[in-house]
């Protein structure tokens, strides 16, 4: 279990959250206690995840109509904020591809990057795959996925995450 479900909701809804993976809707999340706020038109929102003395953020989104007034440095404050008043020593931004914007965001925040590796597996003579979205075989398929109805990538979202590396 995280150290940090417990400690915000009852040990039973912790533990069911946990080792079902079910997901909650924001009414539900307030009424166990994982959101503060529920409205009808959300802008940001981040995952996080907090063991030992460390909090992380490993996802986070926000509205692009809702960038120009800075949703992102609000959520970001709020959850150092949380991190601060909740006794953590660090706080783990995530993973980024350098100089991509997500990089620029966290350096902005004074992250301290830490290299980290992927590992594969790759039969004799395989070349090492680049993937990542600034690869140019993958700028097609990234554009039209974006300009898919929301039901529809929502539907064949899932389906197509499973055979992704």
């Amino acid at each position: 279990l995280s150290v940090l479900l417990p400690r915000l909701v009852r040990a039973a809804v912790a533990r069911e959250l946990t080792f079902t993976g079910r997901v909650i809707d924001g009414v539900a999340a307030a009424r166990v206690g994982l959101a503060t706020r529920v409205c009808d038109d959300p802008v940001a929102a981040g995952f996080v995840l907090g063991h030992g003395g460390m909090l992380q953020i490993p996802w986070a989104s926000s509205l692009r109509r809702a960038n120009a007034v800075g949703v992102n440095m609000l959520l970001y404050w709020r959850i150092l904020q949380f991190a601060c008043e909740s006794a953590y020593s660090s706080f783990d931004f995530g993973r980024c591809s350098i100089d991509a914007g997500t990089h620029r965001f966290k350096k902005q925040w004074g992250a301290q990057p830490r290299q980290l590796h992927w590992h594969y597996w790759l039969r004799s003579g395989g070349e090492l795959p680049v993937i990542n979205p600034s690869n140019p075989k993958y700028r097609l398929v990234i554009a039209a996925w974006q300009k898919l109805p929301l039901a529809i990538a929502n539907r064949i979202g899932p389906l197509l995450a499973r055979s992704l590396p």
